[in-house]
């Protein structure tokens, strides 16, 4: 594959990562750009990459089943649909390369990803001491309030005391940051690994941090390592979270970030079953009632 034809397919896949991630900058596009980056990024591979191999069967599941997600989401409306279609197309590049293309492409992934993180951790680093930084001023979209450094980094006014880098959901941020964990395999002795893991840990997302340790456990698993070795790792991990938890709920009567932020969002709910669990929830539950719960028998199509 021709390299500078690759950077093609890597941007377009960026932009379809960041608008996937919820980053700020995708949510400044038209509409349609989605969509027709992610075409671009469809026929992109297709045009410089002439050594493919066939689309397996397994890769064509995973489309179909990402693409149903959205398809209920959007109730089967005609136009959204077809977005939701195209939407996934990128997806299936993965499955006709091969390996060692496969891993160049993750290692530009990565090398992209650290250096936008990095950048995002300056400006913040730089607003937590003081330092001033240019930024295009407040800015809206939907429930979100931001101060938009550039699309670089957005200091989100609605989720204070939370780095969401250049994303406007922690969640989203920190889920971005264990997928770029796993490509680099929880290698902490890379640079970008160290960087991404500081950015999780900044993000202070209750879902980020549940999700990396099972990642972590289930990768440790994958590389056959010892079933001993892992549940000690998994007692030092709940020590730690207890002790920290005993220690921020009773540090200044638990008014403080880390016990509103991480740990009174683990109490108990009768409704809601823990405390965090309080946004997407409720839409997903909606969506589904509306499929489901209705006369329109199959999969919510037909009467």
């Amino acid at each position: 594959m021709n390299s500078k034809k690759l950077n093609i397919y890597v941007i377009s896949l960026i932009l379809i990562i960041l608008d996937c991630a919820y980053a700020f900058i995708s949510k400044t596009f038209f509409n349609g750009t989605s969509t027709f980056i992610s075409l671009v990024c469809f026929l992109s591979f297709f045009l410089i990459y002439k050594d493919r191999k066939p689309l397996s069967k397994s890769g064509l599941l995973i489309y179909l089943f990402m693409s149903m997600g959205l398809l209920f989401a959007y109730r089967f409306d005609l136009k959204w649909s077809t977005i939701a279609v195209v939407r996934y197309l990128p997806l299936l590049t993965f499955f006709m390369m091969k390996r060692m293309d496969l891993e160049r492409l993750c290692e530009k992934l990565i090398k992209s990803f650290y250096v936008l993180i990095s950048l995002s951790l300056a400006i913040y680093f730089l607003n937590l001491i003081g330092v001033p930084v240019l930024n295009l001023g407040r800015t809206s979209w939907l429930q979100y309030t931001v101060i938009n450094y550039g699309y670089l980094y957005v200091d989100s006014l609605t989720y204070l005391n939370k780095f969401t880098g250049f994303c406007v959901e922690p969640g989203y941020f920190g889920f971005l940051c264990i997928c770029l964990l796993s490509l680099n395999e929880f290698d902490f002795k890379k640079k970008s690994t160290l960087v991404f893991a500081l950015a999780l840990l900044l993000s202070l997302s209750l879902e980020a941090y549940l999700l990396f340790i099972v990642g972590l456990l289930l990768y440790s698993a994958s590389k056959g390592e010892n079933i001993k070795k892992l549940f000690f790792y998994v007692f030092i991990a709940i020590f730690v979270l207890s002790l920290a938890g005993y220690f921020a709920m009773n540090y200044n009567g638990g008014n403080n970030i880390v016990n509103e932020k991480i740990f009174a969002r683990l109490a108990f709910d009768e409704s809601l079953g823990i405390v965090g669990n309080n946004r997407e929830s409720v839409n997903a539950e909606a969506i589904i009632d509306s499929v489901f719960y209705t006369d329109r028998v199959w999969l919510g199509i037909g009467d």
